[in-house]
Parts: structure tokens; sequence; C-alpha cells
């Protein structure tokens, strides 16, 4: 037997929130929009925060909230392959802190930065039958963390008052944790990051963007840390995903 994995995240609220806040600012705007904003986007000194509340979308990981603070909660069950009296249930839960923001230190050119910190605990549930009795065993994991410093610099075009594009770059490092068995691999790798969002501000301080985005490392390596040994490989890490979100733009 085999159950699709569940997920409770802040998904969904993120999606309500997000479509209500569409559904408030886009028609009370409706007419201001024929009209200029009073500054270009990208203009020296402003601060842009473009990361409150959106979804990324992943080659592996597939739609997932992105915002600056979050929690996620996920189960998954499936019978073993080799012996179908036995269920195994996975739950992994996640809390995670990622601000990011970038400020133009001139018209047109920004720097700035992520700092993601996201810790992750599991629990693994054995339910074996047999002969009409049942057994069931609990075994706690070890907790794994995410870190990620990314300092970048943009250069944002402007195309009118309300529509811009603002490609990205950065250099940085990141590490992650998995659980293999009951054993902790762990990678870690200088990364290059680059993204192009489209922005349309929605006023003169919110707006919605839409991002391809790129990040793949630059050297890395894996280290499998078993109870009595540690032994360590080298590693590569690529990703391509779609980020869209809400932002704001304050003129400082």
């Amino acid at each position: 037997m085999y159950e699709k994995p569940k997920t409770r995240s802040l998904t969904l609220v993120g999606l309500a929130a997000f479509i209500v806040l569409a559904t408030i600012f886009v028609p009370a705007r409706a007419q201001a929009q024929q009209r200029d904003l009073l500054s270009l986007p990208g203009s020296k000194g402003q601060l842009a925060i473009d990361s409150l509340m959106g979804f990324r979308i992943g080659a592996f990981s597939g739609v997932s909230y992105a915002g600056p603070l979050g929690f996620s909660t996920q189960s998954y069950k499936a019978d073993d392959v080799q012996n179908n009296n036995v269920e195994v249930t996975t739950r992994l839960t996640t809390f995670w802190f990622a601000p990011a923001a970038d400020y133009f230190i001139l018209d047109h050119l920004s720097v700035g930065g992520l700092l993601e910190i996201a810790s992750t605990s599991r629990t693994d549930k054995t339910k074996t039958s047999n002969n009409g009795s049942t057994v069931e065993n609990e075994t706690d994991r070890p907790t794994t963390t995410a870190f990620t410093f990314l300092p970048r610099v943009g250069y944002m075009f402007p195309i009118t008052s309300r529509f811009a594009i603002w490609p990205r770059g950065g250099i940085g490092y990141a590490s992650r944790q998995n659980v293999v068995g009951a054993d902790k691999d762990s990678f870690s790798s200088l990364i290059f990051s680059a993204d192009v969002p489209v922005l349309f501000r929605i006023n003169e301080t919110f707006f919605l963007s839409a991002a391809p985005e790129l990040t793949f490392s630059l050297g890395g390596k894996h280290t499998l840390d078993a109870s009595n040994s540690s032994r360590s490989a080298d590693a590569s890490f690529f990703q391509f995903g779609l980020v869209t979100g809400l932002g704001v733009l304050l003129d400082l």
C-alpha cells in the first residue's frame, strides 16, 4: 500500500492571503494604474523586500510556500516493500527564518542579500502486524539544519513607473543536512545564484514579482557522520525554479 505524502504548511494560508491582497489592491487601483507613480523603480535610496509572501516552483520540490518566516509539517506513509505487514510513517516538521532585502545605492544599482536558517525534526513510526497483533515503535531521528548566506548585486531596468526587470546575481555559502537511516549526511559548498524578477507595482509601496531562479554549487562536499566514523566525498548541487511573490519598495 502506498499513501500520498500529506503536507500541512503555510502554503494554503499564504495563497489565501496572496489572493486577498491582490483582490483588494488591484481593483481599488484600477484607475490609478493608468497614471504614472511618483518615482521610478530602482531609484537611489529605495529599499526592496521582495519576499514578504510568495511561492517557489522547483524542478524537484514542486510548489512550496516561500516567505521570510514559516512552519510546515509532512507525513509520509508506505508499506515496507519486502514485508507488507510492516507499515512505516515518517513525519517531518520544519521551521525556517529567511529574511532578504536589497538597497539601491545608485539609480538602478542594488546591493543586498539573503540569510536563511531552517531546522527540521524527523520521527519514524513503524507498525508491525503479525497473527492479529500489532506492535508499534517510534524513533526520533537526528534534527537537521539548513543555512544559506548569499550577498548579491542587481541592476534594475525600469520599463515604466510600474513595470521593471531586475537581473540579480550573487555568490555565497550554503549547507544542508539529511538523515540517512540513523546517520546524518551533510552537504556544504560555495554557491552561485541568479534570478531575473519581473516587477509590477500595484502602488507606490507594493509590487508583485515573478522570476526564474538558477542556483548551483561551486565545488562542494558531503559528509556522512555515522556513530563512530565520519567520511567525506565530493558533491555538487543544481536547481532551477520559478519564484513568485508580493514585495515592498520603500523610498528611504
